[in-house]
């Protein structure tokens, strides 16, 4: 298993962006391997590799990337509205 330093993939992300190319799986590795549901079709595996080609690791999950702008807006003493403030609640409870 890889560190996920020198890996090629963001496993998280890849796998929202598997999910959200209507592939279905049960999961993927930062090393770019996945876990199908069931075997893959030609055309399942040749979207797979278009998603694996297009992937950028570093870009976070959309949630992820949302906390981190409201989490800096805190730092700089920015107040957070009430909709922020319970955008960090959800996440925090796994909503």
């Amino acid at each position: 298993m890889g560190d996920g330093m020198n890996d090629p993939y963001n496993a998280t992300t890849l796998d929202g962006e598997l999910r959200a190319a209507g592939l279905r799986i049960h999961g993927c590795s930062s090393r770019g391997r996945i876990d199908w549901v069931s075997p893959p079709t030609a055309a399942e595996e040749k979207k797979a590799e278009a998603v694996l080609k297009a992937h950028d690791k570093t870009k976070l999950p959309a949630k992820e990337a949302r906390l981190g702008e409201l989490r800096e807006k805190r730092r700089s003493g920015k107040p957070l509205t009430a909709a922020e403030q319970q955008e960090m609640l959800d996440h925090l409870m796994g909503v």
